[in-house]
C-alpha cells in the first residue's frame, strides 16, 4: 500500500502552532513524509508532545517495501504490559521522540534504543572496504581478498587495498580487514585510536586477541590464571606450561602423580604455526636438555577418537561481535581434518617421521596424502556418527560448550586489557573470525587444542588451483563469509520480542527516567542482588543487539547466550568475583546481562527447533 497524494500537512517552520493530527503526522512521518521530520518534532516541548502522544492517535505505517500498513498505536505503546507495537521504521522517527517517550513502557524503550543504535550504526554511501597486509609478498591477501571481495561486494561495499607503504588513516574506511596485523601497526588500528573511530566503522579484528587466545602461550596463561583457585572443571581444553619460565610448575606436576610415569608430552613452539616445529615426548629430561625457549607443553592425547583407524579434528569456525560481554556465532559448517596414515599411539613419541601419523594439520600431511583423502565436510562427519550410532547432536554440542567456556574464561583477562586502554573501552567497533581446533578423546569428550585468529579463507585447497564454487571447500568459506556480514550489517527489529520475553520474566521498572533500571519481580515485589539483577539502559541495548543478531544468524548457531547457559553460571561469577576483587564492588561485570539473556535464549527456544 502506497501514501495517498495529498498535501503535505505540516505547516513551514516558522508556524506558531499545529493540530493535533498535524503533529502525530509529521512526528511519526507517513510514506514519502518521512524524512522530513526531524525540525517538526523537536520543536515541541516534552510537556507538548507527551500530551499528544497520549492523546491515543493510530497512524499507519508503511515499511520498506512492505505493502501491509502496520497500525501503531501510541497509547498502547506506552503502558508497561502492552508489547503489541511493532516498531516503526527507523528513519520514521526523530531522537527526540524517543528521548521524551522511552521511559513510558519497555516496548517503546527498546524500539528507541534499537532506532538509535541503528542510526550510528548505518555507513554513509559509498562505503569503503580498506584492506590492510603487510605480511611477504602479501600471502593473507593472495589467500583470503577474494571471498571477502565477493562477500562485500554483495553488500555494495567498494573493496580497496591501498600500497604496503601507505599508513592507514582513521577516516579512509568503513571496514577495516586487517590480515596478521596486530594493533600495534601503524597499518591497522591502534587501540587508542579506536576511541576516535566513527561509531559506524568496524575493524576485523578484537583487541588483545592476538595476545590473549591466538597465540599458544597466550591462550595456556590465559586459560590458567582463568581458572586458578576456582571450582570450575578445566575438562574443555588441555593444561599447559610455556618454557622456560613454567618449567619448575611443570616438574611439580610430573613428580606430584598427576599423570602416568610414561606420560607423552606434545611440545609446540608459540610464534610458528602449519604444525612446524611440533614434536612428541614421554621423556621429561630430554625437554629439559632441549633448553627450549619460547615453547609450550602439553599433555599428549593418547587415546583419541579415531575414524577408519585415523586421527582427527575439526576445524570450526566461530565469528565473536563482542567478547565483553560475549556475542559468539559458530558456524553449522566446517573442516574435519584428519592424519595421512593410521593413528600409532606408541610411534608418536619415538621421534621423527611420525608427524603423518599423530598430527592432523593440513599442511603436514598433504606431503603423504592427496587433499581429498585428508579433509571431510561436517555434513560427512554427521552421516558417519550417526551410522555408528553416536549422535552427532550431542558432540556438536557439547563442542559449542567447550569453545564457549574457552570464550567465557577469557572474560577477566580482556577486561583488564581494555580498561588499560579506557575505563569504558569495550572495542566496540570490532569483530573477528577465529578458527578454532577441537579434538575428541575415545569418551566423546571435546578439548579445544588451540584458536587462530586468521583462519584461511582460500577457496581453493591450494594456490593457483581453479576454483569451483559449488566444491565444499569454496562454498563453505563463500557460505560463511556471506553469512558473516548478514549479522554484522542486516541485523532485523527484535525491540518488540526482547520485550515481551523480559515482560514473560516478569521486568518492571524502578527509580526514576533519569536513573531507571529494569528488574525482575517475585510475588509483586521488585528485587536485585545476584540472583534477580537489575537492568539499566546499557544493558537494554545489548539485549536487543544479541537478539538481533541471532535473528540473522543464517547458518551460524549461536554459541553465546545460548539456552543452556545455566551451565556456565560458576564460570561466569568466578569471573564476577575477579573482576569486583580488583576494581571494587561497585564494578559493573557481565553476570546480571549473562542472567537475563540466558534466560530468555531459553524462552526463546522454548517454540524453536534444537540448534
Amino acid at each position: 500500500m502506497q501514501p495517498s497524494r495529498r498535501k503535505w500537512p505540516c505547516p513551514g517552520r516558522r508556524s506558531a502552532k499545529l493540530t493535533v493530527g498535524a503533529v502525530i503526522t509529521c512526528s511519526l512521518g507517513i510514506g514519502a513524509w518521512m524524512m522530513a521530520l526531524h525540525p517538526l518534532v523537536n520543536r515541541e516541548s516534552p510537556a507538548e508532545l507527551e500530551a499528544l502522544l497520549r492523546a491515543g492517535r493510530q497512524v499507519k505505517q508503511y515499511p520498506g517495501e512492505d505493502s501491509q500498513s502496520i497500525t501503531f498505536n501510541i497509547k498502547d505503546v506506552l503502558k508497561v504490559d502492552d508489547v503489541s507495537v511493532v516498531c516503526p521504521p527507523a528513519h520514521a522517527l526523530s531522537e527526540a521522540f524517543f528521548h521524551e517517550v522511552a521511559w513510558s513502557g519497555l516496548a517503546v524503550e527498546l524500539c528507541g534504543l534499537e532506532w538509535m543504535a541503528a542510526k550510528r550504526r548505518t555507513p554513509p554511501p559509498n562505503p569503503i572496504v580498506l584492506v590492510r597486509d603487510v605480511s611477504r609478498e602479501r600471502y593473507f591477501a593472495k589467500r583470503d581478498l577474494q571471498a571477502w571481495q565477493a562477500a562485500y561486494e554483495k553488500l555494495e561495499m567498494q573493496v580497496v587495498e591501498p600500497p604496503m607503504s601507505q599508513d592507514t588513516q582513521l577516516d579512509d574506511f568503513t571496514v577495516l580487514v586487517c590480515l596478521g596485523l596486530a594493533f600495534t601497526d601503524r597499518k591497522c588500528v591502534r587501540a587508542e585510536d579506536q576511541l576516535s573511530l566513527k561509531t559506524w566503522q568496524r575493524v576485523s579484528q578484537l583487541y588483545g586477541m592476538r595476545w590473549l587466545l591466538w597465540r599458544k602461550d597466550g591462550f595456556c596463561s590465559t586459560l590458567t590464571n582463568a581458572l586458578e583457585g576456582s571450582s570450575v572443571e578445566t575438562n574443555f581444553f588441555f593444561r599447559c606450561w610455556t618454557l622456560p619460565q613454567d618449567m619448575g610448575n611443570l616438574k611439580r606436576a610430573i613428580e606430584s602423580g598427576s599423570y602416568p610415569k610414561n606420560q607423552a608430552w606434545i611440545v609446540k613452539p608459540t610464534g610458528r604455526g602449519e604444525g612446524n616445529g611440533i614434536f612428541i615426548t614421554n621423556s621429561f629430561s630430554e625437554i629439559v636438555s632441549k633448553q627450549l625457549d619460547g615453547f609450550i607443553v602439553q599433555p599428549f592425547l593418547e587415546k583419541p577418537l579415531l575414524i577408519n583407524k585415523k586421527k582427527w579434528d575439526l576445524r570450526t569456525y566461530v565469528l565473536v561481535t563482542s567478547i565483553s560481554p560475549l556475542r559468539a556465532y559458530f558456524y553449522s559448517e566446517g573442516l574435519v581434518r584428519f592424519a595421512a596414515l593410521p593413528y600409532n599411539g606408541t610411534a608418536c613419541h619415538q621421534g621423527p617421521g611420525n608427524e603423518h601419523r599423530c598430527l592432523t594439520n593440513t599442511s603436514i600431511n598433504k606431503r603423504f596424502a592427496h587433499i581429498s583423502q585428508l579433509t571431510w565436510t561436517y555434513r560427512k562427519l554427521r552421516r558417519h556418527l550417526e551410522e555408528l550410532g553416536i549422535s552427532s547432536h550431542t558432540i556438536f554440542r557439547n563442542v559449542r560448550r567447550a569453545i564457549t567456556k574457552v570464550l567465557l574464561s577469557s572474560e577477566y583477562e580482556f577486561r583488564m586489557l581494555y580498561n588499560k586502554v579506557a575505563p569504558d573501552y569495550r572495542c566496540s567497533s570490532c569483530f573477528q573470525l577465529l578458527g578454532v581446533d577441537v579434538i575428541l578423546d575415545d569418551h566423546l569428550n571435546p578439548y579445544v587444542i588451540e584458536i587462530n585468529g586468521l583462519p584461511s579463507m582460500q577457496l581453493s585447497h591450494e594456490f593457483g588451483v581453479p576454483i569451483d564454487a559449488s566444491a565444499d571447500y569454496a562454498s563453505t568459506k563463500l557460505g560463511l563469509t556471506r553469512d558473516m556480514l548478514e549479522i554484522l550489517y542486516k541485523p532485523p527489529s527484535a525491540a518488540v520480542t526482547v520485550a515481551r520475553s523480559l515482560l514473560a520474566l516478569r521486568m518492571e521498572a524502578t527509580g526514576d527516567k533519569k536513573a531507571k533500571m529494569w528488574c525482575h519481580t517475585a510475588d509483586g515485589v521488585k528485587t536485585g542482588g545476584q540472583h534477580n539483577p537489575c537492568l539499566d539502559e546499557a544493558d537494554l541495548a545489548e539485549l536487543v543487539q544479541m537478539q538481533q543478531e541471532n535473528a540473522a544468524r543464517g547458518r551460524f548457531v549461536r554459541l553465546y547466550p545460548s539456552s543452556d547457559g545455566e551451565e556456565f553460571d560458576s564460570l561466569v561469577l568466578h569471573s564476577h568475583k575477579r573482576i569486583t576483587r580488583s576494581q571494587g564492588d561497585g564494578a559493573k561485570t557481565n553476570w546480571r546481562l549473562h542472567w537475563t539473556a540466558t534466560r530468555l535464549a531459553k524462552i526463546a527456544a522454548i517454540n524453536s527447533p534444537p540448534e
